[in-house]
């Protein structure tokens, strides 16, 4: 009997998108805020699985932009946002991919996802 309080995608892996054959991909990428704590090579995640990896950061005037390729086999939602997350104050940062593929529209190979679907973590300096 399941335990209450816990969720489908963490008891149950048949909440993580669907695995696909693989297949060679062109780097995607996010438009976001800034780029603080996030380096060529940090890995992109979705629901904390590593599913790919930044492979480049490049300033865009008010901006970044981050290309990451993703590892074959999976499918994601062509509004899927992106967002810098990191596991404490001192870390490198992760890509995350916020958002499961169920049906329709998808995120396709050199796509962008908009600077108004991603998110970075204010900086102490903005918060006071």
């Amino acid at each position: 009997m399941p335990r209450s309080g816990v969720s489908k995608s963490r008891a149950d892996p048949s909440a993580l998108p669907p695995i696909l054959p693989e297949s060679s991909s062109r780097p995607r990428c996010a438009e976001m805020p800034d780029a603080v704590g996030l380096y060529e090579g940090n890995p992109v995640t979705q629901m904390g699985f590593q599913v790919g990896k930044v492979v480049r950061i490049e300033p865009k005037g008010d901006h970044v932009r981050v290309t990451f390729a993703l590892d074959g086999g999976r499918r994601y939602p062509a509004d899927v946002q992106a967002v810098t997350r990191s596991k404490s104050l001192l870390a490198d940062r992760s890509l995350e991919l916020v958002g499961n593929y169920e049906s329709g529209p998808q995120l396709t190979d050199g796509q962008c996802i908009s600077l108004d679907r991603s998110y970075t973590p204010k900086s102490i300096s903005e918060i006071t």
